[in-house]
């Protein structure tokens, strides 16, 4: 037995008190002269032993009194290697965070060793070993998880049930890391735990991509404690490309076909000295279906770009690859991609207004058409032309000047819109402000009040007060208008906005100059003004004509489909509501997104979430690097999936480092390794061996009590 304070045992001395006092006061016969013996009582010799007995047993229990009193006050314990049937530690609720994102499947030792099992298969054997390891009144509950979280099993103490949730992980998947989402799980599982222990158990590489900012601001629960395992020690070195970017090149006399431009950009990561090494002898292969393939070597630094050029004599869409040598972690070293090789883009200017140079389509014709040096085929139109079939295949389309917009009309600019494209509207001295209320008003653009001349409402001309530079169209003008655009305007349609569209621009005055309107797969932009110089002096601005090509750019990305995802990111797709897409998988596997339908119903499939009557659906079923092909009935659309580069940067954070950014102060502190008084304080709470004591004390000052004030023994009276 050992004790907390063990100075209070010299107390135990004071027990010999009432045992002198036993003595002390014992009282000697005195011998006494008496004439007779006649009037006294003999004491019966079996008194006389009673109440010697009572003093000594009185005696004893006041000593031990004395000696408990000390001895609960000395706080004993018994370690517990010298009574292993006391529990040591209390029971736990533990929840094992397993990591089984991408980086986990790389080796967790160096080839040299003959050990060629990945990190992953190294923390799922510890996680068995502690679930082995642990009493059987502890619970625990498994958890999986890269970018997202599976739980596994609820917390329990069944050990089979968790080794088995173990055993069924067929291997590390190919999704990102992401930390904070398994932690904020933990927590939630812990809540509904039965002991008051609670511990979080981490078991990964501590990838460093895998600690958004996010987390930083986060902590445990104060009384959860954390404890990170690192696995995978060694980190050999990994080449990956981390992206690439396709440029289409297309003389002027040419229509179909194009020089395609793909520059890929290769790192290699390593913890090793010779990191380099990784790249020396290198090389780079470029596939390309149907075209052709060619290879270029590696330059032998951590990140280089590496550029390949091909021709390709056709329009449609082109799937390939980029290969790099193996290096262990082989399913990063193959990057694919896929585009798209169009013709050349078309502009289409449908203007009401009189043939003059004042018109929108002069200016428009001026900044696209530039004969053997266009990027655009430019063509104008009047307006009796507008019509479903003159706006198929449009990449953008400008409307000004309109005097009779028929429901035929409308429909038109629905379909082409919705379909991808996207239309620019704008006014003029003979449009028709009747038929713009009703356009407007059906695609739910705003409502269009009267015609304004600042000059007469606020003194001076109306310039531009307030641009959203973050928008496309605006991105790159900011740094050549210096943030502001000079042109004036004399009149404005003032417009209120619906709510479901968006002030891009707006004037000094407040009123809306560019509104956006989101229709499906495209987008109609309302200018209150005019694109030509009846209203404004905008035409002759240096800011014109990059700003129409900016239309034009905004235009061609909005109508292109984004062909390159990274594992586990969702792809949408769209359609008229009820129709379904076939998606087949690099392995083979079809997979049916259907469009969300416009009573709000929808077919069972990959289409969740989707609003009802927006004809779109989702697919989110990208966990296999490669090409993706999705078709509906005449139409087909590819697209690649790779696994996210950052995922392939092995570099990780140190245990420390994970332990304070989850970790409170307060818990960091109280969970740092005990000393050796630390611990012994914390055995003798556990086993709180003095209530016992204080309970026999109690006890026996009861007995005591009884003992001392019992009434003396008489003798019986004689007959």
């Amino acid at each position: 037995m050992s004790f907390i304070n063990g100075i209070f045992l010299f107390a135990i001395g004071a027990a010999v008190i009432p045992i002198i006092l036993h003595f002390v006061r014992r009282m000697q016969p005195k011998k006494v002269q008496f004439s007779s013996l006649l009037f006294l009582t003999e004491t019966p010799k079996q008194l006389v032993k009673k109440r010697r007995l009572r003093d000594v047993l009185l005696m004893a229990v006041r000593a031990s009194l004395v000696a408990l009193l000390a001895l609960a006050f000395a706080r004993p314990f018994i370690p517990p290697e010298l009574v292993p049937f006391v529990s040591r530690e209390e029971n736990e609720s533990v929840v094992l965070l397993l990591d089984t994102s991408f980086s986990m499947s790389a080796y967790a030792r160096a080839e040299d060793s003959g050990n060629r099992d990945s990190i992953f298969d190294e923390a799922r054997a510890a996680a068995g070993d502690l679930i082995d390891a642990s009493p059987p009144s502890d619970e625990y509950a498994v958890v999986a998880f890269s970018d997202t979280p599976r739980q596994l099993t609820e917390l329990g103490s069944d050990k089979e049930l968790h080794r088995a949730a173990l055993a069924s992980l067929a291997g590390p998947d190919n999704r990102k890391t992401s930390f904070y989402e398994a932690l904020r799980l933990a927590t939630e599982i812990l809540d509904g735990s039965r002991h008051d222990q609670r511990k979080v158990v981490l078991l990964s590489d501590l990838q460093q991509s895998g600690w958004p900012g996010s987390i930083e601001n986060w902590k445990l629960p104060s009384g959860v404690l954390f404890e990170p395992l690192q696995f995978g020690a060694y980190v050999g070195s990994n080449s990956f490309i981390e992206d690439i970017a396709v440029t289409t090149r297309r003389s002027s006399t040419e229509t179909d076909g194009a020089t395609i431009r793909l520059d890929a950009r290769v790192r290699s990561e390593s913890s090793v000295t010779d990191s380099l090494e990784v790249l020396e002898g290198n090389l780079v292969r470029l596939e390309i279906d149907d075209v052709g393939t060619e290879s270029r070597a590696v330059p032998a630094i951590a990140s280089s770009r590496v550029g390949f050029q091909q021709r390709i004599d056709d329009t449609g869409l082109f799937t390939g690859s980029l290969k790099l040598n193996d290096d262990g972690l082989s399913v990063d070293n193959e990057f694919y991609f896929s585009f798209a090789v169009d013709r050349r883009p078309s502009v289409l200017s449908i203007d009401g207004g009189r043939r003059s140079s004042y018109r929108e389509s002069f200016f428009l014709e001026k900044a696209f058409d530039l004969g053997a040096d266009r990027l655009y085929d430019f063509e104008a139109a009047n307006e009796g032309s507008l019509s479903r079939r003159r706006l198929e295949g449009k990449t953008i389309v400008f409307g000004a000047n309109l005097t009779s917009i028929s429901g035929g009309v409308t429909s038109a600019v629905r379909a082409y819109v919705e379909g991808g494209g996207v239309m620019v509207l704008s006014f003029g001295d003979r449009a028709n402000l009747d038929a713009y209320r009703r356009i407007l008003r059906e695609l739910e653009v705003g409502v269009v009040d009267r015609i304004v001349s600042p000059a007469a409402d606020q003194g001076s001309e109306a310039i531009i007060g307030d641009v959203n530079w973050r928008h496309p169209v605006f991105s790159d003008l900011q740094g050549a208008a210096g943030g502001i655009l000079r042109p004036k305007f004399r009149r404005f349609v003032r417009v209120t906005p619906d709510s479901s569209a968006t002030v891009i621009a707006s004037f000094d005055s407040g009123d809306a100059w560019l509104v956006e309107k989101r229709m499906g797969a495209g987008t109609l932009i309302l200018t209150t003004a005019t694109l030509g110089s009846e209203w404004t002096n905008f035409p002759i601005n240096e800011l014109y004509v990059p700003f129409v090509y900016q239309l034009a750019q905004y235009a061609i990305s909005t109508g292109r489909e984004r062909m390159m995802y990274n594992v586990g990111e969702v792809v949408g797709f769209s359609g008229n509501p009820g129709e379904q897409w076939n998606v087949r998988s690099p392995r083979g596997d079809v997979f049916q997104v259907a469009l969300r339908q416009a009573d709000g119903n929808s077919p069972s499939g990959n289409s969740i979430d989707a609003p009802a009557g927006s004809g779109r659906g989702f697919f989110r079923d990208t966990d296999v690097p490669g090409h993706y092909v999705a078709t509906k009935g005449s139409q087909r659309f590819v697209f690649s999936v790779n696994v996210d580069p950052l995922e392939s940067d092995l570099s990780r954070r140190d245990v420390d480092q994970v332990y304070a950014s989850v970790v409170t102060p307060t818990d960091e502190a109280a969970s740092e390794p005990q000393t050796a008084a630390e611990i012994m304080v914390a055995e003798e709470k556990n086993q709180k061996l003095w209530r016992f004591i204080l309970a026999a004390v109690v006890l026996l000052f009861m007995l005591e009590t009884f003992l001392a004030n019992r009434p003396r023994l008489k003798p019986a009276k004689s007959r």
